[in-house]
């Protein structure tokens, strides 16, 4: 099927991933794509690609990744229902993983439950995923150790640096080194 003629690529994939959280009555997913795109407007990658492109790719990978079918085995005794909720509040985090860090959100993102009525488990997996705001103290030994306490934010971690990694290649060099050795120490233990 060809897609509109026209449309930047974070369109088509927001657009795909907007019709399978429809399909499949994801209401937490549903509010996140919104929420993302209102939160990124005018940002950029350093590539220069909308910067939305990046969580809606992080979702992608998760749900590529057949979370559910995994869920459904590990518990089997959990009803259909609860499976898609967790995959529901995994999807709508991945999509938002960045918007406490990156979006000046004036109550440290509260209002992803307060006003838009998200889950409060998104909320709590995309503050774990938050670093502090640049001038605080940040240890990644503590940052890293509290994603491995969570499984979403685990997930949500391995699939944004897996797509971070596809584009590194306009960083600097220096970056790009920092990247790697920070990805060997603390990426790969949470594998």
């Amino acid at each position: 099927m060809k897609e509109k003629a026209g449309l930047e690529r974070w369109q088509i994939e927001y657009n795909k991933l907007k019709n399978y959280a429809i399909t499949n009555n994801l209401r937490n997913l549903i509010t996140a794509l919104t929420l993302a795109v209102k939160y990124h407007k005018g940002q950029y990658r350093d590539g220069g690609e909308p910067y939305i492109i990046h969580p809606l790719m992080v979702c992608k990978t998760l749900l590529l990744l057949n979370v559910d079918k995994y869920l459904k085995k590990w518990y089997s005794q959990k009803s259909e229902s609860w499976i898609k909720h967790q995959c529901d509040v995994l999807f709508a985090a991945a999509v938002l993983h960045d918007v406490i860090e990156d979006c000046n959100l004036p109550n440290k993102g509260r209002e992803m439950v307060e006003v838009y009525h998200l889950d409060e488990e998104v909320w709590i997996i995309v503050a774990i995923l938050s670093k502090p705001p640049k001038g605080q103290p940040y240890d990644s030994k503590e940052y890293f150790k509290g994603i491995l306490k969570n499984w979403k934010a685990t997930l949500i971690k391995l699939s944004d640096r897996a797509n971070n990694c596809t584009t590194m290649q306009v960083f600097e060099e220096s970056r790009r080194i920092k990247y790697i050795r920070e990805t060997s120490e603390y990426i790969y233990p949470l594998c």
